[in-house]
């Protein structure tokens, strides 16, 4: 009868040597199954890969280890999406000095892994869970941008530094693509945007112009930003 069980892993993938290790965990028994499991902490996050392998102790002596198990991926984070349209509203908005922007955006999934490798453990988890949608803003004067009729660059100040958006109709999904090789969702959501013109105190007129990006959020934790707008 088996006595005791320890679990051993070793991560795999390009660049990285084969080095076998015993785990922290405390392996324990199922009483009704009497089956063995634990609980292995410790990886390394954003995609690594590991296999396991179990080692029974019977009448005080450590066995041969088992097969090794198909490879476990932790969750990737997230891809950067990429801004498809922003756009002014024409509906009133909710309140004065402010106006309503639409914006879409797309993201792409990670395709299913090429044969003959046979990865488990991770693809639930590398959902979509949520979003952060930021903006940053410059103002531009009638020196600059505005006076030319453009939104350049201008002397009035480059662009500040980001910051999170008023949402006023939260991220919903618009249309997907569940091609296991390469999937994608297609993403919007309305922001409420500061608007009008302002006078310093050198009596110059600014008006605010806007960039946006958003960036996906699974259990891994947040993705890299999308370019901006």
């Amino acid at each position: 009868e088996v006595e005791e069980c320890a679990v051993e892993q070793v991560e795999v993938g390009a660049g990285v040597d084969a080095v076998v290790a015993r785990c922290g965990c405390h392996p324990r028994q199922c009483l009704r199954s009497h089956v063995w499991c634990a609980d292995v902490d410790g990886l390394r996050p954003d995609g690594a890969m590991y296999r396991f392998r179990a080692v029974p102790r019977v009448q005080g002596a450590w066995l041969t280890p088992g097969a090794w198990s198909a490879v476990l991926r932790t969750p990737r984070l997230p891809p950067p999406p990429e801004i498809l349209s922003v756009h002014l509203l024409l509906q009133p908005p909710p309140s004065a000095g402010s106006d309503l922007v639409h914006l879409v955006w797309r993201c792409r999934g990670f395709g299913a892994d090429a044969a003959p490798i046979r990865v488990v453990g991770a693809l639930a988890a590398e959902r979509v869970l949520g979003w952060e949608v930021r903006q940053r803003s410059s103002a531009a004067s009638v020196r600059g941008a505005v006076g030319a009729g453009t939104w350049r660059t201008c002397g009035a100040g480059g662009w500040g530094e980001p910051e999170g958006c008023i949402v006023h109709m939260e991220p919903r999904l618009l249309e997907r693509h569940d091609d296991p090789r390469a999937p994608w969702q297609v993403w919007e959501c309305v922001l409420l945007v500061p608007s009008g013109w302002h006078i310093d105190e050198l009596g110059i007129y600014h008006t605010l112009r806007h960039q946006f990006s958003a960036r996906a959020r699974n259990v891994a934790g947040l993705g890299a930003g999308a370019p901006w707008s």
